[in-house]
């Protein structure tokens, strides 16, 4: 997937850097210079994606992190205002939150490892409504969350990721696709 594949919207900026990358040369770096500016991302590639797979590296800057954020089952490739999301701020824990009509409302708060200043990958899976958060740890999946969303308010939709705050957070090897 090339930059062309992704809708990119939202007050912030992007650009790609070289440096520490996770692998290849260049990493995604999102910035978004003061509160209430975020910049998003959606693959539209497939917008009716039904069991969902995310997975990203992430890193936060350690000085004024963003939020990294991964988005799932988004009713448009052009919005982030219906559908799922997973905040992950550069402590040590992360929110599930299902966005409806731009409304964020918390399903579920977990432990994940710090990515302040460091990389760490993430996994989020949804088949059905059941949702499922995991992190490598070098050798394996670990998971650290398993749930059902008793709303079940969207059956597939478009994903991505971003930086939900002011901030600054890096990604890199992203992948979008289809839990089987």
């Amino acid at each position: 997937m090339g930059m062309a594949d992704w809708n990119i919207f939202g007050s912030g900026m992007w650009q790609l850097v070289s440096g520490a990358a996770v692998s290849g040369s260049y990493v995604l770096e999102l910035y978004s210079p003061a509160a209430g500016q975020h910049i998003e991302l959606l693959y539209n590639g497939n917008t009716s994606i039904g069991n969902t797979e995310v997975i990203a590296w992430v890193k936060t800057y350690s000085g004024n992190p963003g939020r990294p954020t991964l988005y799932w089952r988004e009713q448009s490739a052009t919005d982030t205002l219906n559908g799922y999301a997973m905040m992950i701020p550069s402590a040590t824990t992360a929110t599930i939150y299902r966005v409806a009509g731009g409304v964020w409302t918390a399903m579920a708060t977990i432990t994940v490892p710090s990515i302040q200043g460091q990389w760490q990958k993430f996994r989020v899976r949804m088949k059905s409504y059941n949702i499922e958060v995991s992190y490598w740890d070098g050798a394996q999946w670990v998971l650290l969350a398993l749930f059902h969303d008793t709303a079940q308010q969207w059956a597939s939709g478009a994903a991505g990721f971003g930086n939900r705050t002011q901030g600054k957070s890096w990604f890199d090897d992203v992948e979008i696709g289809v839990e089987t």
